[in-house]
C-alpha cells in the first residue's frame, strides 16, 4: 500500500520527493522547445500544488502518459520541488496512477466517530418538546435513509472549516452546543425553534459536494447554492407533514438568513432572536475552526502570519 509521506504544506523548495497525490485537474498537452509538456494540479488534505512534466520530442509517448492520468486519480510522483513566481511547484521526472492507498489519505475524517456524533444528534432530536418540530426532524434525520447517511458523511466545505468526512455533522453539533450556551444566557429564546434551526441550517450541503479522492463542488451547489437546496429539501418534508404555517415561516427564515448578510449569501438578514443566534453560532463554529487550522498549518518562524480571512494571526 502506498502511504502519504509528506503533506504539500510541508514541502520545501529544493528537495526531491517520491509521494502520492490526487489529481485535481490537468491542462492540455503543449509543445515546448525540447519536446512536449503537460501540467497537473495535485492535491492532498493540506492544499494543492502545480506539477509540470517536461517530456521528449516523442509526442506519442508523452500523449500516452497524459491520457492515462484522469481527474481524481491517485498518482505516485517522483519530482523536484522548485519555485515559480513565489509559489512552490513540482517538476515531475516520473509519474504513474496507483490504486493501493489508505481510504482517508486525501480527505481526512472527523475527530470523533461518526456514529457517536449521530447518536448525540438523535438525543438532541429526542429532547425537542414541540411535536410538529420533532416530527419534522425525525422525518429528515432519522426516517429518511438517504438524507441520514449523506448527512453522516458529508464535509462542510472544500478548503476551509470541517472539510473532511463527517465534517458537516461535527460542525452541526458544534453549532448546537454554542446555541445551548446562548439559551442559558437568554432564556427568552424558543429552544425547540433554535435547536431545529441549528440542525437544519446547512442541510443543503449534503448535495453541495462530490466526494471521491477529492472534495469538489457539485453542479447543484454551483447552480443553486446550499441555502436554496436546503430550503427545497425542508419545504418538501413540511408539505408531506402538513407543517403549521407560522413554524414553517420561522424555520425557513432561519435557513435563509444564517449567513447573516446579503453579501455573504443570505437572501435575508436575521429578523428575530432565534435566527440571529443560529447565525452567530454558525459563524463562531466555522471561523474558529478556520483560524485554529490556519494557525496549526502555519510554517514560519515569524510571530505573525497573514490570512485573507482574519488579517494578521498571532502564532506564539
Amino acid at each position: 500500500m502506498y502511504e502519504k509521506k509528506k503533506d504539500i504544506i510541508n514541502l520545501s523548495v529544493g528537495e526531491d520527493i517520491k509521494d502520492i497525490f490526487v489529481v485535481k485537474f490537468k491542462k492540455p498537452l503543449e509543445k515546448y522547445s525540447r519536446g512536449w509538456r503537460f501540467e497537473l494540479r495535485l492535491g492532498d488534505r493540506t492544499g494543492e500544488i502545480n506539477a509540470k512534466f517536461w517530456g521528449p520530442e516523442d509526442k506519442v509517448t508523452v500523449d500516452e502518459l497524459y491520457n492515462a492520468i484522469k481527474k481524481d486519480d491517485v498518482v505516485l510522483v517522483h519530482a523536484h520541488v522548485s519555485e515559480y513566481k513565489n509559489q512552490k511547484e513540482l517538476t515531475i521526472s516520473d509519474i504513474k496512477v496507483v490504486n493501493d492507498y489508505p481510504e482517508y489519505a486525501f480527505i481526512g475524517k472527523a475527530k470523533r466517530p461518526t456514529e457517536d456524533m449521530y447518536k448525540e444528534l438523535v438525543e438532541k432530536i429526542n429532547s425537542i418538546q414541540d411535536d410538529d418540530i420533532k416530527r419534522l426532524l425525525v422525518s429528515i434525520f432519522i426516517d429518511d435513509e438517504e438524507i441520514r447517511e449523506k448527512f453522516k458523511r458529508s464535509p462542510a466545505a472544500i478548503f476551509k472549516h470541517h472539510n473532511y468526512i463527517g465534517g458537516l455533522l461535527e460542525h452541526t453539533l458544534e453549532v448546537l452546543t454554542i446555541l445551548e450556551t446562548f439559551m442559558k444566557i437568554h432564556s427568552e429564546l424558543d429552544r425547540d425553534l433554535t435547536i431545529a434551526g441549528g440542525m437544519l441550517h446547512d442541510i443543503g450541503k449534503i448535495n453541495s459536494f462530490e466526494v471521491t479522492n477529492n472534495i469538489s463542488i457539485s453542479k447543484y451547489e454551483r447552480v443553486e447554492g446550499h441555502i436554496t437546496i436546503g430550503i427545497s429539501m425542508v419545504t418538501k418534508k413540511m408539505d408531506e407533514l402538513n407543517f403549521p404555517d407560522e413554524k414553517r415561516l420561522k424555520l425557513i427564515h432561519i435557513i435563509l438568513s444564517h449567513h447573516g448578510q446579503n453579501e455573504y449569501g443570505s437572501p435575508k438578514t436575521p429578523m428575530f432572536p432565534e435566527a440571529l443566534a443560529v447565525h452567530y453560532a454558525d459563524l463562531a463554529s466555522s471561523q474558529l475552526e478556520n483560524m485554529i487550522t490556519f494557525k496549526q498549518n502555519a510554517r514560519t518562524e515569524d510571530d505573525f502570519i497573514y490570512s485573507h480571512d482574519f488579517g494578521n494571526i498571532y502564532l506564539d
